[in-house]
């Protein structure tokens, strides 16, 4: 991926993705695809649904944003686990889509968690 546009095209067309949660704080990486990732935020059809802090005494913040795109439906994605063994493959399951315009869960404004709980990483 060289361009924010491609960084867009491999979420909702290789991963079958509508929403990308960026991590923002002083602990975060400013190198690598981090950047690029951060960048296609400011794209025309992405819009930010929630920011919310992540309690972790560093001033972490999570943004969730939903990307305004066709997506396609993926049945399972197949996942290259190196650090497990060479050659070795986690097969996931996309969680289902309530609607075609599902928005950001309204319970999802209750939440708050702390780095063991998040299930987000450092693009």
């Amino acid at each position: 991926m060289d361009t924010e546009a491609e960084v867009l095209d491999t979420l909702c067309e290789d991963f079958g993705c509508r929403w990308m949660v960026v991590e923002y704080g002083n602990r975060v990486s400013p190198y690598g695809r981090t950047e690029l990732v951060r960048s296609a935020v400011e794209l025309v059809d992405v819009e930010l649904q929630k920011s919310f802090p992540i309690e972790d005494g560093h001033g972490t913040r999570a943004s969730v944003y939903r990307i305004n795109r066709p997506v396609r439906e993926i049945d399972t994605l197949e996942l290259p686990m190196p650090s497990k063994s060479e050659g070795e493959v986690f097969h996931a399951r996309p969680i289902p889509t309530r609607s075609a315009d599902a928005s950001w869960p309204a319970r999802a404004g209750a939440m708050s968690w702390t780095p063991s709980q998040a299930a987000i990483s450092s693009l």
